[in-house]
């Protein structure tokens, strides 16, 4: 039994050992100018009315009431068309096929369309 626990001890002083070095160095940071945008994009010209969180719920809850099964869409992209309404996709991994739904900003109006991947419409 000796023989099997120093073994772990010494595997457990050279992992301690290898976690303390290079912690000495400090963290590099560089400043780009450029501002930040990844989870921002919709908030800030929302204003009142329907936000990005609301489209997509709305969304789900039509593709469910047209007999869709919402649980198979595993990839939802949200953006702005240029009338400014949300344009919320549902996709499929691997699925040319996916839902797209046009959400009015302002009445929360919304259509659903079967789109294929690649097809103009």
């Amino acid at each position: 039994m000796m023989g099997r626990f120093t073994p772990c001890l010494g595997l457990l002083l050279a992992l301690s050992l290898a976690a303390g070095c290079g912690s000495d160095e400090p963290e590099h940071t560089y400043e780009t100018g450029i501002q930040p945008t990844s989870g921002g994009e919709g908030q800030a010209d929302t204003g009142p009315g329907i936000d990005e969180a609301e489209a997509t719920n709305i969304a789900l809850t039509l593709a469910e009431q047209e007999g869709h099964d919402i649980a198979a869409y595993s990839d939802v992209v949200v953006h702005a068309n240029e009338d400014g309404d949300w344009v919320v996709q549902l996709r499929r991994p691997r699925i040319i096929r996916f839902l797209e739904v046009v959400v009015d900003k302002d009445s929360g109006h919304a259509d659903l369309s079967v789109r294929s991947a690649g097809a103009d419409g």
